[in-house]
């Protein structure tokens, strides 16, 4: 699994999207089993007015995490249809759910989970929403329509990562994956334990 960090992208090669066994052997994709795993921490707020440098507790509950064949299933419709083809096939998932202290819930659409040297990392999607008055006034944000949460666990099942609020998601010149945010780049989510 390959993730880079370069100023505002986040690139993550292909081979953490879709599982070897998705992309190689094509075998039948079984159905995922209910999990309901909880997830709790705290993102730092950068970019947030008065609220910038304070931090808000963020909890991520993954009810069932996305299969091989739904992972080949986005993958293909990113491919051939890019960014808004993906958002239609997401939007008929439903993995958990996620919510700050300020806000209420809403769906994660993607949870994808694997072992690393470094621990577990815990990889999730949403469709971000979109205000109202951001609607009336086409802008650039618009563009930017997943929010992107990953973060690591150590072995005694702690860890941080990274929060992107306002992500455009697709494919850079070497076929990666590339995750671009909007503004200030990555929020950092810190304390993150399994609840």
């Amino acid at each position: 699994m390959k993730r880079i960090l370069i100023g505002s992208v986040i690139v993550f090669a292909l081979a953490g999207i879709v599982l070897a066994a998705a992309a190689a052997g094509q075998e039948a994709a079984k159905p995922a089993k209910p999990v309901k795993e909880e997830f709790g921490g705290y993102v730092i707020l950068v970019a947030a007015g008065p609220m910038t440098g304070r931090s808000t507790r963020v909890t991520m509950t993954v009810d069932r995490w996305t299969t091989d064949e739904e992972k080949a299933g986005l993958l293909k419709a990113l491919q051939e249809g890019g960014s808004d083809a993906m958002l239609k096939v997401m939007r008929k998932m439903t993995v958990g759910y996620i919510r700050t202290t300020r806000s209420l819930r809403y769906a994660l659409n993607f949870a994808s989970t694997f072992q690393t040297e470094k621990g577990r990392v815990v990889r999730l999607v949403t469709e971000r929403p979109i205000s109202f008055v951001e609607a009336m006034r086409p802008t650039r944000s618009e563009d930017y329509e997943f929010g992107v949460i990953e973060f690591t666990l150590n072995e005694k099942g702690k860890g941080e990562g990274v929060i992107v609020p306002t992500a455009k998601i697709g494919f850079n010149k070497a076929g990666d994956l590339e995750v671009e945010t909007l503004g200030t780049g990555p929020q950092k989510l810190t304390n993150v334990k399994k609840d």
